[in-house]
């Protein structure tokens, strides 16, 4: 039952920027506050203080509700990393990581095998700027897309030292 009230509050409370949504889709939700940042952006230390990696939140998704008994249905997510180019001024793809599966139902929430999913810079360029996207699909029968929603992070934490420190509205390439 508290579970249940958590998750009830939670989607009343959070939702992403949605950049666009299409299709048949069932209730979503990012928990991305400024208490619970959708994104925590890990930096090296000592001589190397460049970001290496972005890890980004799971979001909450249920089926779509078509039906007067419980419906079930598969739906997956992933993450799309940008980085803002200061040339053309814009946001541009970085990487996409992997679409995660699960099944949900309309009553219960997908059980994602990790909470979170994991950008790693590896030896890229640095950027002045990174972001994260969630995209997240709900698939028909056929195992066609049914529908699906992206929705922009809007809070980050960067994470530095073996803590957590500061919240921010993305990632920086460099502490300081």
């Amino acid at each position: 039952m508290r579970s249940a009230l958590l998750v009830a509050f939670v989607l009343s409370q959070v939702h992403g920027q949605v950049a666009s949504a299409a299709g048949t889709t069932g209730r979503w939700s990012l928990i991305d506050t400024a208490r619970y940042p959708g994104a925590t952006c890990y930096f090296g230390s000592t001589t190397d203080d460049s970001l290496h990696r972005i890890s980004v939140r799971a979001p909450v998704m249920f089926a779509f509700d078509a039906t007067s008994s419980v419906n079930r249905q598969k739906v997956g997510w992933r993450w799309v990393i940008q980085h803002y180019d200061g040339v053309s001024m814009t946001w541009q793809v970085d990487k996409k990581g992997p679409t995660v599966l699960a099944m949900a139902s309309d009553q219960y929430n997908a059980q994602w095998p990790s909470l979170t999913g994991t950008y790693n810079r590896g030896s890229a360029p640095l950027y002045g700027g990174y972001r994260a996207i969630v995209v997240m699909s709900w698939y028909g029968p056929r195992g066609g897309i049914q529908g699906s929603q992206r929705a922009i992070v809007a809070h980050y934490v960067d994470h530095y030292n073996g803590a957590d420190h500061g919240a921010n509205t993305y990632c920086a390439d460099t502490l300081g």
